[in-house]
């Protein structure tokens, strides 16, 4: 799995900051169908967890269901 920035990644990133909230790979999925990038889950959470290591989100786990949120502050390295 590699971290390298792609335009879909770019184009959620964008989409979490605007709309806050919280993401999982379901909300992700659809979002990144609806822009054309197709709607895989796998491919939604493995793109969550690339911007988790980047620092962009925040990974938030509650009754072991895992959604991202944005980073504060010092992400998108």
């Amino acid at each position: 799995m590699s971290d390298t920035t792609t335009p879909r990644r770019t184009v959620l990133l964008e989409e979490i900051r605007r709309t806050g909230g919280q993401w999982g790979r379901v909300r992700a999925a659809r979002f990144n169908e609806a822009q054309g990038f197709g709607g895989n889950r796998d491919t939604a959470r493995q793109d969550l967890r690339a911007l988790v290591r980047r620092g962009a989100l925040v990974q938030i786990t509650t009754d072991g269901r895992c959604a991202y949120t944005a980073a504060t502050a010092g992400g998108d390295r």
